[in-house]
């Protein structure tokens, strides 16, 4: 009787063991080789596959952006690095071909990862809108629960094993 309680306190310890997931963060390189470009609210002219607005680059290469006419009025484009502060020119990205961005094509060089969003209507495009984040939601751990559960399973086991075998 003592085997089959040891058994199974040992199943209710293993079924009660947390198994860890990990998400990945992109599939870019961490020796400054690659860039993730993401573009919000415009279209990508080059650089950009069809209907993706998430592009991983190489290292100086150039992408195309185009502001959607169907979106209102461009007033411009914003460069926010990619935890959605301001990135600065220079620095963080470089403007090619001559392109502003008031211009509603822009050419931009990514020297870090960048999220690139056309403005319209006089109203700044969030660079990371409601609902996306880069971190996971807490989640719930029963864990503990289950060891309780199991723990009392096995002491009502043990005291009606001592009543009845008399």
């Amino acid at each position: 009787m003592k085997k089959v309680i040891a058994v199974v306190l040992c199943l209710a310890v293993l079924f009660t063991l947390s198994v860890s997931a990990f998400a990945v963060e992109s599939s870019v390189q961490g020796d400054g080789t690659q860039h993730r470009v993401i573009m919000r609210r415009g279209i990508g002219v080059s650089g950009f596959d069809a209907g993706n607005s998430t592009t991983v680059i190489d290292d100086g290469d150039k992408i195309i952006a185009k502001a959607d006419p169907n979106e209102g009025t461009f007033n411009g484009w914003s460069v926010y690095k990619a935890d959605g502060t301001p990135a600065t020119e220079g620095t963080d990205y470089t403007l090619a071909d001559g392109t502003k961005l008031t211009d509603t094509q822009v050419s931009v060089i990514a020297k870090t990862d960048i999220i690139l969003c056309a403005d319209y209507n006089g109203v700044k495009t969030d660079p990371q809108p409601e609902g996306s984040s880069n971190t996971s939601p807490k989640t719930a751990d029963m864990s503990v629960a289950y060891v309780v559960v199991m723990l009392a399973a096995a002491a009502a086991f043990m005291g009606a094993k001592k009543v009845y075998s008399k």
